[in-house]
């Protein structure tokens, strides 16, 4: 079964004001989708109709093949989530609060229950009550609690509030090992381009409630046509080789072509005197993507 995630067409309205409209994508052992937009695109909406959280209007949901309105407990059963905020029992300790939901799953397993506290660097505290942890503490502990069920489906909704440098390094070493290393397929919403840029295999671009892109991270920053730097010994001169897009660089140009075209480039400047001393692809990065799909809004 390679598909975790499918959502069909689904649609959500709040009185006239409609939400979501038919929206659709797929999620694949081991792939990690960012799922980004604008705020008040849909993103939570989104994640909550997937978890049964809020009913859909229409469409459907399917999580390892089990329909997530008809066969609600089967398809959640292998599915960790945090949405917006980790919920969690403050009088009780970081230790208790994940025994808790062990017991909800009929897990009985202290070793793992001391893993996850390990993995998610908070061993130190499990003893002390969470009404003492600070926010990036409580985040660690909520993903620690995602974990327990040995979930093959990881929903983030904003996992990297209160996090600092290093929770989010580990929160990201911690995604790619479950997904490489277990086959994981994880959703993650963020406004932290940056960061997503560093790890996710796709990108679906919600707005105003309709899937923009879904594509593959490399084929996203590649671009409509890829920009190639391409290094000179003069630029004096080069400006009539350029299209509008074009510009000259400290120490050569960047042009904006089709895989096709940089050769007969190449051999024009070759035939004017320019000598070449390196071409490089350059890749956009996922803002700079992002803001070219959306008009940089």
């Amino acid at each position: 079964m390679n598909v975790v995630l499918n959502v069909e067409k689904i649609c959500k309205s709040f009185g006239k004001n409609k939400v979501l409209d038919e929206v659709s994508f797929k999620i694949r052992k081991g792939q990690i989708m960012g799922f980004i937009g604008p705020n008040g695109a849909g993103k939570t909406t989104a994640i909550k109709l997937i978890l049964g959280l809020q009913a859909i209007d229409s469409g459907e949901v399917y999580i390892n093949n089990f329909n997530i309105k008809r066969d609600f407990e089967r398809a959640i059963s292998k599915v960790g989530a945090i949405v917006e905020n980790p919920d969690l029992y403050l009088y009780l300790t970081g230790r208790q609060n994940l025994e808790v939901v062990a017991r909800y799953y009929g897990v009985s397993d202290e070793k793992l229950i001391d893993d996850l506290l390990n993995k998610v660097g908070i061993m130190d505290r499990a003893d002390d009550k969470v009404s003492n942890y600070s926010l990036g503490m409580r985040q660690r502990l909520g993903i620690a609690a995602s974990l327990i069920n040995n979930p093959n489906l990881l929903i983030l909704d904003e996992p990297t509030n209160g996090l600092d440098p290093e929770g989010i390094k580990d929160l990201r070493d911690l995604i790619v090992e479950l997904a490489t290393k277990e086959k994981v397929a994880v959703l993650i919403s963020s406004h932290n381009l940056a960061e997503l840029d560093s790890f996710c295999t796709h990108i679906c671009l919600i707005d105003k409630g309709k899937i923009i892109k879904n594509v593959n991270m490399n084929s996203l920053k590649a671009g409509e046509k890829p920009a190639y730097v391409i290094k000179l010994n003069k630029t004096r001169g080069v400006s009539k080789f350029l299209g509008k897009d074009d510009r000259i660089t400290e120490d050569g140009i960047c042009v904006y072509r089709n895989n096709e075209e940089i050769p007969k480039l190449i051999k024009e400047l070759v035939d004017n005197k320019f000598s070449i001393y390196e071409v490089n692809r350059e890749k956009l990065s996922l803002e700079e993507a992002y803001l070219n799909i959306v008009g940089g809004k």
